[in-house]
């Protein structure tokens, strides 16, 4: 359709997008959907975690989802229980993204964010 004169918006007629444009015609690279799977804590069914996210990027900037799949990496890091990692797809479908990381660290079991203990869940000692 590229150069049709009857489309000059490449819009079919139906108003069907293209594969890779969201609403209002935003563009989703496969390459920032691919690096924020990269960041995920848990690879499972890539072809469904690249579709949820893929979908997430139409309401959300990329660098946003980016950060804060890097920020729940750092959270499941100190978890001990990795059986309770979401799947990428279910993660980004129900938009866990936008829960609070503390939240994060207690579904998880997780020591992130515990005042006195490493990322492990160990105590620190105190220094004099």
């Amino acid at each position: 359709m590229k150069g049709d004169k009857a489309y000059p918006n490449k819009i079919s007629p139906k108003g069907m997008r293209s594969p890779k444009e969201g609403k209002e015609g935003k563009h989703i690279s496969d390459t920032e959907a691919q690096r924020i799977y990269d960041s995920y804590p848990r690879k499972q069914n890539k072809t469904s975690a690249l579709k949820a996210i893929k979908k997430s990027m139409l309401e959300n900037d990329p660098q946003f989802l980016l950060e804060r799949t890097q920020l729940y990496a750092k959270v499941a890091a100190g978890s001990q229980n990795h059986q309770f990692i979401k799947f990428p797809a279910k993660w980004f479908e129900e938009e866990c993204y936008n829960e609070d990381p503390k939240d994060w660290a207690k579904t998880l079991g997780s020591s992130w964010g515990v005042v006195g203990r490493d990322p492990l869940g160990r105590v620190l000692k105190k220094w004099r």
